[in-house]
């Protein structure tokens, strides 16, 4: 059975006298593939970078390096000798969030969604969303 409350004139659906969005919204991350959300952090930091290249020498990587690299994990470059992630050198390096969690914070901030509620649904503190929501600031959600 369902109802609605009325809070600060917005409607939240009620589904057996339960208010089903912050529901929905605290299990919003774990509902996300974490091997999807990753790929497309993947794409989102390198685009079009099929063959993968160490972003602090420009060296190709080996084959055998290529599937650590795309699933953002920590990479040893054979020429430079240096470890990275995909995320060297883009705002999402040391992120300290899960892919899941990033997809999530991303599309509630270009939802409009209170960083109070977002926090919330991540699982995180407050300052951690105001944190990316600076980092984000001025980059187009849709476009990262």
């Amino acid at each position: 059975m369902s109802k609605t409350e009325n809070t600060e004139n917005i409607t939240l659906p009620l589904v057996n006298g339960v208010q089903v969005l912050p529901l929905a919204l605290s299990d919003l991350v774990n509902l996300l593939d974490d091997d999807c959300c990753q790929k497309w952090l993947f794409n989102v930091v390198r685009p079009g970078d099929l063959s993968g290249v160490c972003p602090l020498c420009s060296e190709p990587l080996p084959p055998g390096r290529l599937n650590g690299y795309q699933a953002l994990k920590k990479t040893k470059c054979p020429a430079c000798g240096k470890q990275f992630h995909a995320t060297t050198n883009t705002i999402f390096h040391r992120m300290n969030l899960s892919p899941s969690e990033l997809v999530v914070l991303a599309a509630l901030l270009e939802v409009g969604v209170k960083q109070s509620v977002i926090a919330d649904a991540i699982g995180r503190g407050s300052d951690t969303v105001q944190a990316w929501a600076a980092k984000l600031n001025g980059s187009k959600v849709r476009d990262i």
